[in-house]
């Protein structure tokens, strides 16, 4: 297999998309939507298409991992419909897509204020019969987190049994409820879940909690000779240590996989990349991005075939992470310190590109009517808001922004929007 070693890193970044095209298609050749990227591990994604969910991932050497296989017989188990199948570099399963939202978008999304104590109560005593029936079955899930529990109403349905064992019903019940048994590790039994979900500033709890789930994970083993695998990591420490996402935490916005290493992060960025880069043409254009954090969408458009991207954000770290990021990746990508509520005149400056990006930038702003304005001067917009979706499309409207396609749901539920102006922008 080649390592890619010989690559630069542009093509390279071309070379994997192109791999991770051909395994899909071979797994669900139509209709294919990638829903989920690890944050966790190296190159560990979920499809769905066809009412199938394919969890896909790339091979340690030639050694199937035993944790997918173990996870397809444990729904077998469950009478849930899946299997397992190699190809070529890859390993995946594939069975029945479960509906519902995980957990964790509402314990980890600031603004969700409704879901309160007695709500995530509803949502841990809704679990039991799902255990009960799993445990019945002798099969211990062994993660019991936010990220694998899916809501539906008044349904939870367990997901990710890449954990899951097999057993007599003492030792499965121990295991799921107190978290004893032999060979276990970085277990979560359900009072830990319970702790983290019911505590005061849960929120900031589990989200601490994951993120050492995170930094606990085992990164893929680096090619070697590689400069800019260790540029990244330096990049990456930098937005770990910046004040932009997650005060205090240490957790990086965006996680990402390159040439078999992983820099762990909150978000996974093909996640958000993948349909941006399905529906947006960056071909020839001029790019500016709003509140850029790691700047990985600039970078990603220089890359997709943008002529300029700048991106811009008020904290220097994080400015200086993703001025990294773009020199590791050879990308002439360029980022400045901007503050969007200094009164200077930020926008004669930045003004005249052909595609602005704000993604969850507006929200966060105290005088929102300027930075709306300075959007509706731009003939192409991306734009992420934290409002329902006839009353972003209604604000984009007012703004002369006539064409509006919803581009995704993000982890927050939140909609991504690709929208343009038939007519000339407003001055």
């Amino acid at each position: 297999m080649d390592d890619g070693t010989s690559l630069t890193p542009r093509e390279q970044i071309r070379h994997e998309q192109d791999r991770w095209n051909a395994v899909v298609h071979h797994v669900l050749p139509e209709g294919a939507e990638l829903v989920s990227v690890s944050c966790f591990v190296t190159d560990s994604r979920v499809y769905r298409g066809n009412n199938k969910a394919a969890k896909i991932r790339r091979l340690e050497g030639s050694h199937p991992d035993t944790e997918l296989r173990r996870e397809v017989a444990s729904l077998q188990a469950l009478s849930r419909n899946a299997s397992y199948a190699t190809w070529g570099e890859w390993e995946y399963s594939v069975q029945d897509e479960m509906p519902g939202t995980r957990f964790s978008n509402y314990l980890f999304d600031q603004q969700d204020t409704a879901f309160g104590v007695r709500a995530r109560l509803r949502v841990l005593r809704n679990l039991l019969p799902e255990l009960k029936e799993l445990h019945r079955h002798g099969v211990s899930h062994g993660d019991l987190n936010p990220e694998n529990l899916l809501i539906e109403r008044d349904k939870v349905t367990l997901i990710d049994f890449d954990r899951a064992t097999r057993g007599s019903r003492l030792h499965v019940v121990l295991r799921d409820w107190i978290g004893v048994g032999k060979g276990l590790q970085r277990r979560t039994p359900v009072w830990k879940l319970a702790l983290f979900v019911l505590v005061p500033k849960s929120k900031s709890l589990a989200r601490r909690v994951r993120w050492r789930l995170v930094k606990a994970r085992t990164a893929g083993r680096p090619v070697s000779g590689a400069t800019d695998v260790g540029a990244l990591r330096n990049a990456w420490d930098l937005a770990e240590s910046s004040s932009a996402n997650s005060r205090g935490q240490g957790v990086a916005y965006y996680a990402w996989s390159y040439r078999a290493q992983h820099y762990s992060g909150e978000r996974a960025w093909q996640l958000r990349w993948e349909p941006i880069s399905k529906t947006v043409d960056f071909a020839g254009k001029s790019v500016l991005e709003l509140g850029c954090n790691m700047g990985l969408l600039s970078t990603f458009a220089t890359v997709a075939g943008a002529r300029d991207a700048l991106g811009v954000d008020h904290d220097s770290t994080i400015i200086d992470s993703a001025r990294k990021v773009a020199a590791a990746l050879d990308v002439p990508a360029r980022f400045e310190q901007v503050d969007l509520t200094d009164e200077s005149d930020w926008e004669s400056r930045l003004g005249g590109h052909d595609i602005v990006t704000a993604l969850s930038v507006v929200h966060w702003l105290p005088n929102r009517d300027r930075v709306l304005k300075f959007l509706s001067q731009h003939q192409e917009l991306i734009y992420e808001g934290h409002d329902r979706l006839d009353v972003e499309i209604d604000r984009l409207n007012a703004l002369g922004f006539d064409l509006v396609d919803v581009v995704m749901t993000t982890e927050r539920d939140r909609q991504l929007l690709h929208a343009r102006q038939s007519s000339a922008p407003r001055n």
